[in-house]
């Protein structure tokens, strides 16, 4: 066999292996129960040092804290932390979520902003690339990374102000309810999108294998890199106004 061969065969094992283990081993809870988590109960440390990093200054913003949330079944092998504000002038939605698996962890803001058709308008940073694609029907710009909170702020707002169809979101009054709503609407699209499907195990979604080979592309090269480039552009465009 020439020499070749083999290379080009390990060079493109992730466009082609990757696919073949996130269908045979990734699976999704159909609907993840939450329980709410007290303000000043104990957090892992990666979750308080993030926590303790954001929520000040999103608080000195203009946000309130509407609840705080994490899984209800502590079987889970990743846990996760996510923490809901609601600024007291513009209505705007954060969501603050850091995520650990052994010794990794990923950290999320984002805002969100109501539009008169239903759909959302949503900028958001994270430490780790999303394997899922957003919600067609969302105006959303995803950075990759990290940035300023404060600027992703402002990015947010100059993109609300150039959008005519941006309305007040309405107040959230139960937090838990709101949130549970927001995964069930996720778990809904991920299946309506073709991507995912139902498992074998009851109470369990699985990946179709377009939705294996999709997820897979969008953390390659050179989808991963060009979805950067984009949001670092549009960023730089909106924060040099």
């Amino acid at each position: 066999m020439p020499w070749l061969v083999p290379v080009l065969v390990l060079l493109t094992a992730p466009y082609w292996y990757g696919p073949v283990v996130v269908y045979l081993r990734q699976r999704m809870p159909t609907l993840q129960a939450l329980r709410v988590v007290d303000s000043d109960a104990a957090l892992p440390p990666e979750h308080g040092r993030f926590f303790d990093k954001t929520l000040p200054v999103l608080q000195a913003a203009g946000f309130v804290q509407n609840g705080r949330f994490t899984s209800s079944d502590p079987r889970q092998p990743i846990r996760g932390t996510v923490t809901l504000l609601q600024h007291q002038r513009t209505t705007d939605l954060a969501h603050l979520l850091v995520v650990t698996q052994k010794d990794r962890s990923a950290e999320m803001v984002g805002f969100s902003r109501s539009r008169t058709d239903g759909s959302k308008i949503s900028t958001l940073w994270s430490t780790l690339q999303s394997p899922f694609p957003p919600n067609p029907r969302d105006d959303v710009l995803r950075i990759s990374g990290s940035i300023d909170t404060m600027d992703l702020w402002r990015v947010h707002q100059a993109r609300v102000a150039a959008d005519p169809a941006a309305k007040p979101n309405d107040l959230v009054t139960d937090a838990l309810a709101y949130q549970t709503n927001l995964e069930r609407e996720g778990i809904r699209r991920h299946i309506a999108s073709g991507m995912w499907q139902q498992d074998e195990h009851p109470g369990f979604l699985r990946p179709t294998v377009t939705g294996a080979i999709l997820m897979c592309l969008r953390m390659l090269f050179p989808w991963k890199q060009l979805a950067r480039l984009r949001a670092g552009m549009e960023v730089r465009r909106l924060l040099s106004k």
